[in-house]
Parts: structure tokens; sequence; C-alpha cells
């Protein structure tokens, strides 16, 4: 629960944590009452209840974040059921059959459903692919009927939601609704990971850290995964079901769902954000297999080695388009796309470079030959690769004069030296755009033409200034500037081009927090914002989020701020999980968009 103001109240939220299922889940056919327990209602049933042990089972599947209340369960990894029999069982004469059962058209040949026993006496079929396995424990009591029962699925198994069945001579009752999870603490599981520092990063982190920005600045920004939330694992199976491979074939979707590399595809290919962030070892063999082929240049191999080979390590050709619609090619730079690729570190907010993976050492003779080998690879006719070109005889060079930050106006200067021995006339076009994340050029902010003159020798200074004013419309969606020069030496007609980007630091954002909250407790924390242009900012909301912190995104209503002005609020919420916590902030207005900031909250039970 969250609010601006000091009043409130928060509901306790609580709900039935016994272990025990209720029977509103299933058909009324099982003959099970609504209460805690399954209760037999009928005389001639053989099962009375079951206790799915869910706290304890989800706690050892390293799941109880997510509930205590749902069985949720890790492939290839035991976990315990008690079902209590109307009537003592003989295992020497009695036979339990189980069955679990995925997906609407289960299929032992496919792996989404498995028919096994107690005692281990159940056939299943000669093309069954995923079978799970049943034991009875010492501590059981058959002869009151009390089973206490080992069920294992396979570590194989495809992920999703399972219906458990159990079934005695003629009689068969649906008994609980789990959900099966990959295991990368299971050696015998396609995502496992022998390494728990990295197991508690990818698998049970809550929150990341973006990088973006330029090689010149790289800025973190925290990214709340939410994975813990209520439902989500409904959420992320429902999105799965929504899929095109899932509406063309559902059989057989479910049946590959066993694949890591498979679920992470389906996942991409949906465009679904909250999850194309996840770093879990769900996706951890696709990447490690990925890494590598992007490193040897094997383009042709599937999973986007080509999209992201090209991401990070692809020449930039400048061409020069005349007036009759022709091209002529200036020039080939090699080292721009690919700098910095970083990712958060193990155990820490610290950055990562972590380019060595993806690429060998920028303009080194392996670079060059993986560069060739994959353009061999992909087939394209006419098409040499580029090594550069001899050097310019121009050199030319883009300085900052102060950081450059949104709401001030932006500082640059272009220094130009010859390489030869005598004077030369330039005539110098500069050009400034608005530039997407993604590279594209969106909308002109200034042109401008001068003619200088060079000497040898001497560097030659154009002062770049762009005023907030003349800029502030075009960056409201973008946070990047694409600053270009032309130049053209008027003696010989030689043409030389440069380009740089530059990200606009956001105004900062300042954050007061208390030093630790407690759970259900209201905790008061302090946002301040000075407007830092000579406007006033309107249409301003404020957006707070953080699992654990807040139960859903809350977006609240900012009064204008004047020019200059501080904007100084306190708002009050009620934590409602313990531990290390994320608060993230996002203030968005007329002027600026997506002005983020976060901070750690230690939340105590």
């Amino acid at each position: 629960m969250f609010s601006v103001s000091n009043d409130l109240s928060s509901s306790d939220g609580l709900s039935d944590s016994s272990g025990f299922l209720r029977s509103s889940r299933f058909s009324s056919s099982t003959g099970f009452s609504s209460s805690n327990k399954w209760i037999n209602n009928h005389a001639y049933s053989a099962f009375k209840e079951v206790d799915l042990h869910c706290e304890t089972n989800n706690n050892d599947h390293h799941t109880s974040q997510i509930s205590v209340n749902q069985l949720i369960v890790r492939r290839g990894q035991p976990f315990n059921i008690t079902l209590k029999m109307a009537k003592p069982f003989n295992p020497d004469s009695d036979q339990l059959t189980m069955k679990v059962v995925t997906g609407k058209y289960p299929s032992e040949e496919r792996g989404t459903m498995s028919r096994f026993g107690v005692p281990d006496k159940v056939e299943p079929s000669p093309g069954a692919i995923a079978v799970w396995k049943a034991e009875l424990q010492k501590n059981s009591l058959p002869e009151t009927g009390m089973l206490a029962l080992t069920i294992t699925p396979p570590a194989h198994a495809p992920v999703g939601e399972y219906k458990l069945s159990a079934g005695l001579k003629a009689e068969e009752n649906e008994l609980a609704e789990l959900f099966v999870l990959f295991n990368p603490w299971c050696s015998e599981d396609w995502v496992f990971l022998p390494n728990e520092a990295e197991r508690q990063e990818y698998v049970m982190n809550q929150h990341g850290i973006i990088y973006k920005g330029s090689d010149q600045y790289i800025h973190g920004l925290s990214w709340d995964f939410g994975q813990f939330e209520e439902d989500m694992v409904q959420i992320c199976l429902k999105l799965l079901d929504l899929s095109r491979k899932h509406k063309r074939d559902p059989a057989d979707d479910v049946s590959a769902r066993c694949n890591p590399i498979y679920v992470g595809r389906v996942v991409t290919n949906m465009y679904v954000s909250i999850l194309e962030t996840y770093q879990s070892p769900s996706f951890l063999n696709e990447r490690k297999e990925t890494v590598s082929a992007i490193l040897k240049g094997d383009v042709h191999l599937k999973y986007d080695v080509l999209f992201v080979s090209a991401e990070v390590n692809a020449d930039v050709v400048s061409w020069l388009v005349k007036r009759d619609g022709s091209k002529v090619e200036m020039f080939s730079d090699t080292k721009s796309v690919g700098q910095h690729i970083s990712t958060k570190a193990v155990g820490s907010n610290e950055r990562v470079d972590i380019t060595n993976t993806y690429k060998h050492t920028e303009g080194s003779a392996m670079e060059r030959a993986v560069f060739r080998y994959a353009l061999s690879k992909l087939d394209i006719n006419n098409t040499k690769p580029t090594d550069g070109n001899a050097a310019p005889q121009l050199i030319i060079k883009f300085e900052e004069e102060s950081t450059p930050v949104n709401g001030q106006d932006v500082k640059m200067k272009l220094v130009l030296r010859s390489e030869g021995s005598s004077a030369r006339t330039l005539s110098i076009a500069v050009s400034v755009q608005a530039m997407t994340y993604t590279g594209r050029l969106k909308e002109n902010i200034k042109n401008e033409v001068i003619e200088k003159e060079l000497l040898p020798g001497n560097d030659l200074t154009i002062p770049i200034q762009v005023p907030y004013s003349s800029y502030s419309k075009q960056m409201v969606s973008c946070q990047t500037m694409n600053i270009s020069a032309l130049i053209t030496d008027i003696q010989n007609n030689q043409i030389y081009v440069a380009d740089d980007r530059v990200v606009l630091k956001d105004p900062p954002i300042s954050f007061t927090v208390p030093d630790e909250a407690r759970v259900d407790q209201k905790m008061t924390f302090k946002v301040d914002f000075n407007n830092p242009v000579n406007e006033t900012l309107t249409g301003f909301t404020l957006t707070v989020s953080g699992t654990g912190l807040v139960q859903s995104e809350e977006i609240i209503k900012v009064p204008d701020l004047m020019s200059y002005n501080t904007l100084s609020m306190k708002f009050s919420l009620f934590p409602y999980k313990s531990g290390e916590k994320t608060l993230l902030v996002d203030f968005d207005c007329a002027s600026f968009r997506d002005i983020k900031a976060s901070c750690t909250v230690n939340v105590k039970p």
C-alpha cells in the first residue's frame, strides 16, 4: 500500500498457509469439501485428504518467495506429499497408480504425461520420454492409511502447470495442481549452475541493472524484475500460451518446454519487455552458446547470432548522398560499434565489462579475421570486408567542454589539424540531430555552415553550442544527440566526414530514506527534484515502484514546478516483504521523460 498522505491503513492480506490446497481449485467430482484439508464426502472414496506441504517443499525448491500456498517445485528434485487413505494400504497387494499431465493434449510420447505408482510396478508407455517416480517414505503408516510419498519429476520434464491424480483399483481422483520450473540446482538439468553466487544473482535476485549511454558516458539504471510477485508464474505460463507457436501446435509447444533454449526463444519473439530483461538460468545455456558463436563469427547458426554479431562487431560505413541520388563511400569505421558491452557483477552493483566474451580485441588480426569469416558465411555477393581506409590527411575530433546535462546548453568543440604542409580553406557543415536509442536519426536540431582557413601545424577549433531552447522539444523522447561534420577542402574538392554521439545526463533526483524499515509498518521517504530550466514544468507525474515495498506501481500527479524551483515531497508506504529491496521513482513531465532514480531499503521482518 502506498500514499502521499500520512493517514494510511493496511489490510492484512492473510491467506491460507496450511499447506493443504483448497478443493475449489478442482472439479466437484473429487468429492472433497472446501475446508483447508480435503475431506471425504463419500464413504466409498479411497482418498480422504492430501497435504502438499507447500511451505516446506517450496522452501526446499527455492520457490517460497513466489508462494507458500501453491506447490511450486523444480524438475529433477524430489518433493513430499502426504496422502490419507480411507482404508489401510497394503504395499504387497495394493497398487497406488499416479498420473501427471500438462497441457490440453497430454502424451507420454511427448513427455507431457507420466504414469507411475507405489509400489513401482506401473509400466510406462514404451515411448515415454519423461517418467516421474514415487516412493513410500519410511515414516509412512500404511496400516492406518497414511502414505508419506516422495515424488520426483525428471530433470528434462517440460516446465509448466501439472495436474496430479491418483487411482486405486477402479477409482481415480485428482489430487492437486502444481507448477514445475527449471532447476539450476540440479546437475542433470540443462540450466544447471554449479556456482551458488551465480544462482543467487541470476535466479533469486529481484533486481538488476541496465547500462545505457555511450562509450564516454555509461549510466546504470536499476530494473525491478518483480519475478516473485503474486501470480507471476501463472502470468508467465499464460504468456507462453499466447505465443504463435502454441496457437499453431499446442501439443508440440508444451512438449518443447522441456528445452530452456526453446522457452527463451518463444519469450524473446513475443517481445515481452519485463521478461526480456531476465538473466535467468532458463536462458543461460542459450546465452553461453550464443557468446561463443558470436566470438567465433558463426553467424549462420540460429538464436539471433547474426543480429547480435551486427550489434557488437559491425563496421560503420559513411556515405555521401549526392543530389542525383548516387552514393559515394566516404570511410569505414571499424571501432565504434560494440564498445564497453556491460553487465551487472555477480553479488554487487558494480559494472563488469564483458566485451571480450563477444569479440576479440578491436582492430586486432583475429578480430578482422573473424569479421571476414562471418561475411563469408552470409554469402553476400559483391561485398568485400573493409579494413579501414588509409590514414586521413585531416585529423578530426570532437571534445566536450563540460558534461552535457539535459536542461542545460550543450557546449562542444570541433578540433581540426592538417597533416599537410600548406594552408587549406575548408567549408565546414555541422549538423545536430536527435537520435533514438536504436541509432535512428529522428529530428533535426541545428545546421550550420562556415568557412575557415586551416594553417599547417596549428589546431583549428570550431565551437559548437546547442542551446536548451533549440533542442528541448526534439529531445523529449530521446537522450542522445548525433553531431556530424561534413568538411570540404575547397582547393581539391576532397570531402571528410566525422560524427560524435552526445548522451545527455538526466537532472538529478535525490532520495532520503530511513536506514531500515519493517514489514507492515509505515515507512516515509522524501524526494527532491530541482527544475533546471527557465520554464514552468507541467504535466508532472511521479511513478513509484519496488518489489516488496509497493504492491503495484503507483502514479502520483505532481503540481506544476516553477522555473529553478525545487520540488520536495514526502511519501508513505507499507513494505510487505522483508529483505534488501529497491525503491524506484520515475519523473515525467511535458519537457522531460523518464528521469529515474533508485535506492536500497533494508526491510526487517
